[in-house]
C-alpha cells in the first residue's frame, strides 16, 4: 500500500466533507475505523469508504423500516 492510501485526520474530514470534530465522534462511536500512530490518528482510505458505505445502507434502511 501506498501513502496515498492513508490519510490524516484532515484528509479523512476533508474527504467525507464533515469537520474534524464529527469525525472524532464517528470513531468513538466505532462506525468509523482507525489507526493510531503514536499520538496520530490514521485512515485507510478504503475502509474509510467501506465504513461510510456501510452506515449509508444502514441508516437507508432503518428510515424505510420506520
Amino acid at each position: 500500500m501506498d501513502n496515498q492510501g492513508i490519510l490524516t485526520m484532515k484528509e479523512a474530514a476533508s474527504y467525507l466533507r464533515i469537520t474534524e470534530k464529527t469525525l472524532l465522534k464517528l470513531i468513538k462511536e466505532g462506525r468509523i475505523r482507525s489507526l493510531r500512530v503514536g499520538n496520530a490518528i490514521r485512515f485507510i482510505k478504503d475502509e474509510l469508504t467501506e465504513d461510510v458505505r456501510a452506515e449509508n445502507l444502514t441508516e437507508k434502511a432503518h428510515a424505510r423500516a420506520k
